[in-house]
């Protein structure tokens, strides 16, 4: 007998979905003949000692003995088969078997025709390089053994790579690296990083995607800060403890559907790549040049200084700047003006550019320090990411943050997301984003919802923190978000709801308060040039009180003392709400410290028992306004500060009432072609104005009025009526002798109006007997209320 081996690439067979096919049936029978009904001996050893039982059934795209990936062996050259999913269903059937060599790793004898409408038959093996697999190349998904190489061999030699169900423990970190690449995990494959300071993943090429894969840290965090750098903005690029690490230069990279365990970072956008450093600056290191290494002279873009401290170029003094002035040659740059850098005991990068284009989309993560961190980036967009508790395992004095600009960056966008714990800091914090805007960002059980930082053109749009300060409720201050040295801000419809249980046990720098305006007056080190607050925009704002009855502050604009008022400039805020708790807290809806041309309207307290209210202008406050509505506010005004004018305006409200025509004696139900009544209220003055069309005769008797006034005519003492109509517009079908004029009466203390006749003998009430069938009128009458 010769034994001729049925042997294809793995994986051998694949379902109609591309993908190995598991649980599945294979029968293998006399050339064209039915395989099911005409089977012929299969065999797991070449000798053909070892016959299989048929069918013959797959575990992931294997032909299968006892579990284990096996050969099979006919004694034939002919054959057919036929191959059938795991509810019997025909993936497909080869009736003559002729084509298939007898050569390992050959499956093009073998036909495939999906079960579609219009689908052709191609053969087998077109269909399996379709879709490349780490099982290709070794990998094991077991969680025990190292598929690092595996992975990253599948990566090397195809763009799309897939990896079915199972936990892949990583001991180093497979690369991105071929332009194009796309990771796609099943939903259920893990990646597990082993060794402390790895990341998951590098993406290191552009345009690459990651898509359904869960990443999961073993080691503990409190490990990683042991050979962690000493700072987070800067060096923090290097320490790679992430999930996905995105080195700079990896344009257009997209993360979809992922989830991350126990990293330092989740996704980290490095963009501005490291080319060149100086290490422990003692002293003034002066120079017009900067010698690169071979491999850094890349003379295009623009350099970006970062970490060094103090650098002073042209007379400036800042830990980051952009150098446009330059020339690069050989191994060397050269700046157009002289620069000093100054340090001791640090290092001193020089970056090179932006990260252009990334998106993180449906990402979940636990137990982070950092959800999303970018810096030296643009055109991020982040949506629809959960954090189920951010933590702190890292250095005290950085806080952590779902996301964290840390450095100059372009053109930010992070919208749809959820922060449920995050005890010690901002759940997304943005430093020197010029174009930033936050949407329907949510915070549950946070120090704050946001924080604004060094930036230009910012907006947030529809965030809250809620339940602020549950899990810490005698420790910082709860807030919606502080906006630091920034310009051009807008917020809009945000809210604070403060945890029943917090209490700021009498530690003013533990009181919460809606939004923090502080400024220092001093450029800091993100690469911009900003260094106070100026034109924020703050429209519609709410804070609930929690049971707390100390002070809550619904603004609170600060800033460095040395500066004075001008270090907030033009802040404007229109619309916000506090809600007192009825336990009379000390509510303040604004105080502003130092600051300057500062506007504030509709300020409304809801709730607040006995508690006091009160609006502060301090002494170093200038030019500040308030407007205000006494139904809305009325509270005590601290002024120490320059030109603060407190203006109260009136309270507007319009509306639609129903009039309804009465009589003193029997009320009647009167029928209508038109009853229509709107009123337009200005403090205690109300104006109504009215349509009345009857149908047909009145139905009421006695004295015949109108009632359904939307508020009741105030009494005034020594008066008669608050108010009274002159002629109305219009008025048919009623009865007057010669020199009477129609009048309606508004009389105090009464819900209705009165008709009325007037006359050279003074003002008689008009009854039913004067109404002619389809009565109607028309007019505008100005009243009193209480």
């Amino acid at each position: 007998m010769s034994a001729l081996s049925i042997s294809v690439p793995y994986p051998v067979f694949s379902g109609q979905d591309g993908l190995p096919l598991d649980n599945g049936y294979v029968w293998i029978g006399t050339a064209n003949l039915y395989p099911i009904t005409n089977q012929i001996a299969v065999y797991f050893d070449e000798a053909l000692t070892i016959q299989a039982t048929q069918p013959l059934r797959t575990i992931n795209g294997y032909i299968s003995n006892s579990g284990t990936p096996a050969q099979v062996y006919v004694d034939a050259v002919n054959f057919s088969i036929l191959v059938q999913d795991s509810k019997g269903s025909m993936i497909y059937n080869f009736p003559d078997g002729t084509g298939i060599e007898a050569l390992p790793n050959n499956a093009c004898g073998l036909l495939y025709t999906p079960d579609l409408t219009g689908a052709i038959t191609r053969p087998t093996c077109e269909k399996l390089e379709e879709l490349v697999s780490v099982l290709d190349f070794g990998a094991v998904g077991d969680g025990v053994t190292d598929d690092t190489a595996a992975i990253q061999a599948a990566l090397d030699a195809s763009i799309h790579v897939y990896m079915p169900d199972g936990t892949y423990l990583c001991n180093t970190e497979p690369i991105l690296q071929t332009d194009g690449n796309f990771l796609e995990g099943s939903g259920n494959a893990v990646i597990v990083q082993n060794t402390y300071g790895f990341s998951g993943v590098q993406i290191r090429a552009a345009n690459c995607t990651v898509k359904n894969v869960i990443f999961k840290n073993l080691q503990p965090k409190t490990e990683l800060s042991q050979s962690l750098a000493n700072r987070y903005e800067g060096n923090v690029a290097r320490s790679r403890a992430s999930a996905i690490y995105v080195a700079a230069g990896s344009d257009n990279f997209t993360c979809l559907q992922c989830e991350s365990y126990g990293f330092v970072i989740g996704v980290n956008f490095t963009g501005g790549q490291e080319l060149a450093w100086r290490t422990n600056i003692a002293s003034t290191y002066t120079t017009t040049s900067f010698v690169l290494a071979p491999q850094d002279q890349k003379p295009e873009g623009y350099w970006i200084g970062a970490v060094g401290r103090v650098m002073t170029v042209s007379g400036g003094s800042t830990d980051n700047f952009i150098v446009t002035g330059y020339t690069s040659s050989t191994n060397t740059i050269t700046f157009a003006t002289q620069a000093s850098i100054t340090a001791t005991n640090f290092y001193y990068y020089l970056y090179k550019g932006l990260l252009d284009t990334g998106r993180v989309e449906q990402f979940y993560m636990d137990k982070l320090d950092f959800g999303v961190l970018i810096q030296y980036s643009k055109n991020i967009v982040m949506t629809e990411m959960v954090a189920e508790e951010i933590e702190q395992t890292q250095q005290v004095n950085v806080r952590p943050h779902t996301i964290y600009n840390t450095s100059y960056s372009e053109n930010i966008t992070a919208t749809n997301l959820t922060t449920y714990k995050n005890t010690n800091g901002q759940a997304y914090k943005f430093r020197g984003v010029t174009n930033l805007f936050l949407g329907n960002a949510y915070a549950t059980d946070n120090r704050g919802c946001f924080t604004i930082e060094s930036c230009t053109n910012a907006s947030a749009v529809d965030c809250a923190n809620f339940e602020a300060g549950l899990s810490s409720p005698t420790e910082f201050a709860p807030s919606i978000g502080d906006i630091t040295n920034s310009k051009n801000v807008t917020i809009q419809s945000c809210s604070l709801v403060v945890a029943t249980n917090y209490n700021a046990s009498g530690v003013a720098d533990n009181r919460p308060y809606g939004f923090s305006l502080y400024s220092s007056g001093t450029v800091d080190d993100v690469g911009t040039t900003q260094s106070i607050n100026q034109q924020i925009n703050i429209k519609n704002i709410s804070v609930v009180a929690g049971n707390n009855v100390d002070t809550h502050y619904g603004v609170l604009i600060d800033g460095d003392a040395a500066v004075g008022a001008a270090i907030n400039n033009y802040v404007n805020i229109d619309g916000l709400v506090m809600y007192g708790n009825g336990l009379n807290a000390i509510l303040q809806p604004i105080r502003v410290i130092r600051g300057q041309n500062t506007t504030c309207q509709n300020l409304q307290v809801v709730n607040n028992g006995s508690g006091t209210v009160s609006l502060q202008a301090d002494a170093v406050a200038t030019n500040t306004l308030f407007l205000l509505n006494s139904d809305l506010i009325t509270p005590t005004i601290i002024n120490t500060g320059t030109n603060t004018v407190t203006h109260y305006v009136a309270a507007v409200e319009t509306g639609t009432w129903t009039p309804v025509v009465i009589g003193s004696t029997t009320a009647g139900t009167n029928t209508y072609t038109a009853q229509i009544g709107t009123y337009y209220k200005i403090e205690k003055q109300v104006t109504v104005r009215v349509r009345l069309d009857l149908s047909g005769a009145l139905s009421s008797t006695g004295s015949i009025r109108i009632s359904g006034l939307p508020y009741p005519i105030a009494y005034i003492s020594g008066t008669t009526s608050s108010g009274f109509a002159g002629l109305p517009s219009s008025v048919s079908n009623v009865t007057l002798s010669s020199g009477e004029i129609f009048n309606i009466r508004a009389e105090g203390g009464l819900s209705y109006l009165s008709l009325s006749k007037i006359s050279n003998t003074g003002q008689t009430l008009l009854t039913d007997a004067a109404f002619g069938s389809g009565f109607a009128t028309q007019f505008a009458l100005t009243y009193i209320t209480d």
